[in-house]
């Protein structure tokens, strides 16, 4: 007689690790896929990935214009400031909004038995900061025509602030596309927050105009994560407070997409 199996199946925290490794595996996979699709977007175009560039760039005017002239600021304080800020939270914004919609969009994969969920949100994630580092000419040529006082050492903190944002977009990505997979309600409630923190998040006013309540910008995450890239280009200058609370935010990302992977990764054919 053959002995009956009494092992017990791998737990969720066993599988879940399991898939995360195969997934980090191919991450690299992930860049290149990332890369290709931009190409394939503008397959047989002159200006190619730099047509969302030249669009970005005229918003930019506009909105420098406009508000410049409503808070009669300063040109070369405010238009570096606000060409920043929009840059920076269009890739934060886009990310987190695309990857709340990713799985969505990759169910035919996953049901093949295409299960790296995570390389899935990564080559969203991967694709909008490609088109930043597109978009990095815009504020590089404000920089230098405005005079900017920034040094190589201040471009280098300001790229350790954008793996630090990275992080947290991973992190809030992989949560926010499990969740829309469960509830298809999420990826709307999701966009609909995006925009609110959009007008409450100093891009194009300064936190000086709140006065006195100048400190409920300090609750807005979205605000410390541009500072990590925008004061040390504009002022060659850093905040600690601003980099203590991002990383604790990446920390709280991490783990609620980590939890969020190892309760649902068993589901997520159900809910295609």
């Amino acid at each position: 007689m053959s002995r009956k199996d009494t092992s017990l199946p791998p737990s969720l925290i066993a599988t879940a690790n399991r898939e995360l490794r195969e997934s980090f595996k191919r991450i690299p996979v992930a860049w290149l896929q990332a890369v290709l699709s931009i190409k394939h977007r503008y397959e047989r175009s002159f200006l190619g990935p730099f047509w969302i560039t030249l669009t970005q760039a005229v918003y930019i005017v506009v909105i420098a214009a406009v508000f410049g002239t409503i808070f009669r600021t300063n040109a070369a304080e405010f238009v570096p400031f606000v060409t920043s800020g929009i840059l920076i939270i269009a890739w934060i914004s886009t990310s987190l909004q695309e990857s709340s919609s990713a799985l969505i969009e990759k169910a035919h994969k996953i049901q093949d038995g295409d299960r790296y969920l995570l390389s899935h949100v990564c080559e969203v994630i991967f694709r909008n900061t490609l088109i930043l580092v597109h978009h990095l000419v815009i504020l590089a040529g404000v920089l230098v025509y405005y005079k900017a006082p920034t040094e190589w050492s201040d471009v280098l903190i300001a790229l350790g602030g954008a793996v630090v944002i990275l992080i947290n977009l991973v992190g809030f990505g992989m949560f926010f596309a499990l969740a829309s997979l469960r509830y298809r309600d999420f990826g709307p409630l999701v966009a609909s927050v995006l925009k609110i923190l959009f007008i409450v998040t100093p891009v194009m006013w300064n936190p000086e105009l709140l006065g006195e309540k100048q400190f409920l910008v300090e609750w807005n995450p979205f605000y410390h994560w541009i500072n990590l890239i925008r004061d040390p280009l504009m002022h060659s200058s850093f905040r600690p407070d601003s980099l203590l609370i991002s990383l604790a935010t990446a920390l709280f990302g991490v783990l609620a997409g980590y939890a969020a992977f190892v309760l649902s990764h068993r589901k997520v054919s159900l809910w295609l």
